[in-house]
């Protein structure tokens, strides 16, 4: 997860398999947006040894994502499935 071209190339993948989910999950929980502005970015945090998980733009639903353990378990499975990665991961609210 460290090198970052390799994500990039892979994350298209990984979108397709967390996306309805995740999707779901926010208007589940009260969110507007649409399928298509679900397009989860992926960081490794170096200092912190885990990937961040960018999905929103609100700090209530990243809460919503990160206490929630069907997505947690999805996120964790593609991630393990697409980059062999089986670290620890958290949803990060987009900075901008």
């Amino acid at each position: 997860m460290e090198d970052f071209g390799r994500v990039k190339v892979l994350l298209d993948l990984f979108r397709e398999k967390v996306k309805w989910t995740l999707y779901n999950r926010l208007k589940e929980s009260g969110w507007i947006g649409n399928y298509d502005d679900v397009s989860p970015e992926l960081l490794w945090n170096q200092k912190e040894q885990k990937v961040e998980v960018w999905v929103i733009d609100s700090d209530r639903f990243t809460h919503i994502l990160n206490t929630d353990d069907k997505c947690i378990t999805e996120v964790r499975a593609a991630l393990k499935e697409v980059y062999r990665f089986s670290g620890d991961i958290v949803f990060i609210r987009y900075p901008f």
